[in-house]
């Protein structure tokens, strides 16, 4: 910041300090279009914080996730907001990306849902049952709903979650955000999960692995990588994309249907042009298709 910079800066910390949080965010707000520095948006989050103004102040400190994760001051702060927004299950979220301070952190997210239990019951239910029958809606409803449902308290979002993973009309990219969403949670709850083979699959949510550290996965991207190597990056980047759909739709039983990583990629990447593929880049093939076919469903 320049000199001018620095005195409006100042300025708006001494409103803050006189509870003139709605001036100083004025201030700020500016400052923060004119310089990105972490230290303005974390004094304007604060500010919007002190004014109420608790989205504005979650969308800001959303920005710069890694910013506020460094000190347990500023992930304090982070926490603070997304709760004031009633961002339950984002800030649970954050806080498994924390272990170091999760003691001080997650009472404070314990008593926020306890609060809205006790004054929005209502409110909450009226959410809840939106989610719930989430799976009656188009795919673009069934993502607002998801994104609506960060706002149930971890009570709420798992009643939910446990039906719609059984549900049938449930996108099957809409059960896999589920999984995801809930997999840094590690809860220790049996579930059944209604998969793309159509069949019921029973998994516990604590055994989930997020869906870069399983091992078939790293060995894709590998051959994948080894494939196009520093010859063509276009066609790299095609497979790449391609592959992290398949995997999406795949995910929490990927290594159900790529028994043979080598298989996977010779099929993903074959284009049809393969005169007579072995059994098992067969296989690959049927599971590449069915996944298609789903994609195709989606845009129709």
């Amino acid at each position: 910041m320049n000199d001018s910079q620095l005195k409006k800066f100042d300025r708006a910390r001494i409103l803050i300090k006189n509870g003139k949080a709605h001036a100083a965010a004025t201030i700020l707000a500016k400052l923060n279009d004119e310089v990105d520095e972490f230290r303005i948006n974390r004094a304007l989050v604060a500010a919007n914080l002190a004014d109420h103004q608790y989205m504005a102040a979650r969308r800001l400190a959303e920005e710069r996730v890694s910013d506020y994760l460094k000190e347990k001051s500023d992930a304090q702060l982070l926490i603070r907001v997304e709760l004031a927004d009633q961002q339950f299950m984002t800030a649970r979220r954050q806080i498994a990306k924390l272990p170091q301070w999760s003691v001080q952190l997650m009472p404070l997210v314990k008593d926020a849902e306890e609060n809205a239990l006790a004054t929005m019951n209502t409110s909450l239910r009226e959410r809840w049952r939106e989610f719930y029958h989430l799976g009656d809606t188009s795919f673009k409803e069934q993502q607002r709903r998801m994104s609506v449902a960060n706002r149930l308290p971890l009570s709420y979002y798992l009643k939910g979650a446990m039906f719609l993973l059984r549900d049938p009309f449930t996108n099957p990219l809409i059960r896999a955000s589920l999984l995801e969403n809930l997999q840094p949670l590690k809860i220790q709850q049996n579930v059944k999960v209604y998969w793309i083979d159509e069949q019921e699959h029973d998994l516990n949510l604590a055994d989930l692995q997020a869906i870069d550290s399983m091992g078939v996965v790293q060995q894709l991207r590998q051959q994948i990588a080894d494939k196009y190597a520093n010859q063509d990056p276009v066609s790299l980047q095609t497979a790449q994309r391609e592959l992290n759909l398949q995997l999406i739709y795949l995910y929490p039983f990927i290594d159900v249907a790529v028994t043979d990583p080598n298989s996977w990629v010779t099929a993903l990447t074959s284009s049809g042009q393969l005169v007579k593929p072995n059994h098992s880049v067969e296989k690959a093939l049927d599971w590449q298709r069915k996944i298609n076919r789903l994609v195709t469903r989606i845009s129709h």
